[in-house]
């Protein structure tokens, strides 16, 4: 048992995370040779929905952590998810369970591609990351965070209703070096019913042209997070992605990415399932925990 302890407690982080990409790799051309892949959410782009997620708290086991109450945080990871694939091709592991996930964004502009659409929360609305996306020719639709501050041109306009609310838009202008800006659209949606904190409205930042996207299909855009949402729920819950008693970040972060394995497992078997009976079929009628 300690040999096998002490092997994952030695599995480098580089090495879990591109298990995960390999298995992407893998996985992805078999689920568009079945023809499995889920309609685009913006026709032209790839769209790519960033999130992060902290390793639960684990048990007093090792040493380390025999003397201390605190709930020590084993690790984090940054997961990027291929929409049409539902496979995640990117992962971002930080053996620091209390790191800021803003200190990992400069890996993950290594990722972005012409032509990829980016979906993350108000935790990635940072001015150096929005800029490092559209230098790099692609878009995205991110939640402003409060410490993010614009030159609004002009007054917001209503745009119309969706589910959540009503939709205004304005055009604003975001300072990324010294006599530079990069223009921007500001998205409100001001909400029917107020989100968990209290916000009644909020604000999407996006570079799409209006002609790819109207203010209410990029407020709907972004309300397309949950679906990274549901990943982590269903890998915390059927995968078990979280194990109590791996305390040293480098194996629990390995737990982690094997958990990521076996979903891409489920993803191909969606797949077929969707090219012989229709994506809508699956998704209202297979249950991801049978």
């Amino acid at each position: 048992d300690q040999a096998v302890y002490d092997k994952l407690n030695h599995v480098e982080p580089a090495v879990s995370a591109e298990l995960v990409r390999d298995s992407a790799r893998q996985a992805a051309p078999v689920i568009q040779a079945l023809r499995g892949t889920l309609p685009p959410l913006l026709k032209g782009y790839r769209t790519k929905i960033l999130d992060g997620n902290h390793l639960s708290a684990s048990e007093h086991r090792i040493q380390e952590l025999r003397g201390t109450w605190a709930a020590p945080l084993p690790g984090k990871i940054l997961v990027v998810l291929d929409q049409e694939l539902m496979l995640v091709d990117e992962v971002f592991p930080c053996e620091d369970g209390h790191a800021q996930e803003r200190s990992l964004l400069q890996e993950v502009l290594t990722c972005v591609r012409p032509g990829d659409l980016w979906l993350a929360d108000r935790n990635f609305g940072t001015t150096g990351f929005m800029s490092g996306i559209d230098t790099r020719g692609a878009a995205f639709v991110i939640r402003q965070h409060s410490t993010v501050h614009g030159e609004g041109a002009g007054r917001s306009v209503y745009q119309g209703t969706i589910s959540t609310g009503k939709v205004y838009e304005q055009s604003l202008g975001l300072r990324v070096a010294p006599g530079k800006m990069l223009p921007l659209r500001r998205i409100t949606v001001r909400l029917k019913t107020p989100t968990r904190d209290g916000d009644r409205e909020i604000h999407l930042l996006t570079n799409l042209p209006a002609r790819a996207a109207s203010a209410r299909k990029v407020a709907q855009l972004y309300a397309r997070r949950w679906t990274i949402e549901t990943m982590f729920q269903e890998l915390t819950e059927t995968l078990t992605c979280e194990v109590p008693a791996l305390g040293y970040p480098k194996a629990a972060l390995f737990g982690f990415c094997l958990a990521l394995l076996a979903y891409h497992g489920v993803s191909v078997i969606k797949a077929a399932l969707r090219a012989a009976h229709g994506h809508q079929t699956v998704e209202q009628n297979v249950s991801a925990y049978y």
